[in-house]
């Protein structure tokens, strides 16, 4: 067992806060409780090394605050999220580019910005996975072929900014073949 330790710094409140990314939108009100919003909000700001020469701001908490309990009502979120996730794993050993730089952090940013864009239970609800599914899928491809896949708490970082765009059109057609044959069924 291998484990990276990886050391993090703890931001104050006063010198940022989740609301200078404009966040929560109007959207994310619509699916999330206040109070699920308040308990997102209270939880610390940390920087992580990004590399040898600068840090970033890691959102981890805050989405594991929001996926912690995004199920509570019988739904499929976190069900298609691991499907997605099981596929990711699935065709990058069948790939040629290895999907170099692309992770699965992509897919859980896309798993939050569908569910503004899908705020309401009964449009996850577990007689629908594969609704769902072919949902992320479509919305996950069209995200790669825009080239933009913006984080969820700040969308003005493009998480595809520099990734190579062989592996991003090798996922690309991975993903429509996928859509396709569920098409055929």
């Amino acid at each position: 067992m291998s484990a990276d330790i990886t050391p993090k710094l703890i931001l104050s409140r006063k010198t940022l806060s989740f609301r200078d990314f404009s966040w929560p939108r109007h959207a994310t009100r619509k699916w999330l409780t206040k109070e699920k919003i308040d308990q997102v909000a209270c939880q610390p700001i940390y920087l992580v090394p990004k590399g040898d020469k600068y840090w970033k701001i890691s959102y981890a908490n805050y989405e594991n605050e929001i996926l912690k309990d995004i199920d509570d009502n019988n739904t499929c979120r976190k069900r298609c999220l691991k499907i997605m996730k099981k596929k990711l794993m699935l065709w990058k050993k069948k790939s040629n580019t290895n999907f170099e730089g692309l992770s699965s952090y992509l897919l859980k940013t896309t798993l939050l910005w569908m569910c503004e864009k899908f705020p309401n239970d009964k449009d996850w609800s577990k007689g629908k996975l594969d609704n769902c599914y072919r949902n992320f899928l479509h919305l996950f491809a069209y995200r790669l072929r825009k080239r933009n896949i913006g984080e969820y708490f700040n969308p003005s970082v493009n998480l595809l900014e520099n990734k190579d765009e062989d592996c991003i059109d090798e996922l690309i057609e991975f993903i429509d073949k996928e859509y396709t044959s569920l098409s055929m069924r």
